[in-house]
């Protein structure tokens, strides 16, 4: 089945599949329909998106559901699942120059078990980014949404975009991002809760 991809205001858009029996849905909750995704959301707000916009496709809602457990002893989940979940924080390390020394310290950091590369260009440090399952980004939220984020974005949003970005600068914003993907361990992560 091939996905549709779905446009929402200032650019933000998702990716709906469904089989006839099975939905799934792409995207970032916290960036649709805003201007941006800098503050993020709750998993409150963000199951509350996910399930506005899948009403507005005429699709049901995603749902809570319950744990049974088949003649083979293999246990299934009857509800929606979550594949992915970053947490993010934001950390206002005072300017230019104080988030370049912040991100220096952290490029010489280790993490047990996690492989790290350091981008001598932007000074980003990943650990794990060759994994599947979890990742640790560490960035500069301004330099993101400048390269990233504003050409992509609608002619009328860029102004607010490139404003944002000056502010983050000027206040030197480091984002970390700890991107949780597939599998979620112990799989209770990955249920739609109530």
């Amino acid at each position: 089945f091939r996905p549709v991809t779905v446009e929402g205001k200032y650019s933000s858009k998702a990716q709906i599949k469904s089989d006839g029996y099975r939905v799934a849905i792409d995207f970032n909750p916290s960036r649709w329909n805003q201007k941006d995704a800098y503050l993020g959301f709750t998993i409150e707000n963000a199951k509350e998106v996910t399930n506005t916009l899948l009403q507005e496709q005429g699709l049901p809602e995603f749902t809570a559901g319950q744990w049974l457990e088949r003649e083979d002893g293999i246990r299934i989940y009857t509800g929606a699942q979550i594949s992915r979940c970053d947490a993010t924080v934001n950390f206002a390390t005072g300017g230019p120059g104080q988030l370049l020394a912040f991100q220096r310290h952290l490029a010489a950091q280790e993490i047990k078990g996690l492989n790290s590369i350091h981008y001598g260009d932007t000074h980003n440090t990943e650990w794990n980014n060759i994994s599947k399952t979890r990742r640790i980004i560490a960035y500069n939220k301004a330099q993101e949404i400048i390269q990233k984020q504003v050409p992509k974005a609608h002619p009328s949003n860029r102004p607010y975009l490139n404003g944002l970005a000056s502010w983050l600068n000027m206040h030197g914003v480091m984002r970390i991002e700890l991107q949780n993907m597939r599998n979620l361990v112990p799989a209770d992560f990955r249920i739609w809760p109530n």
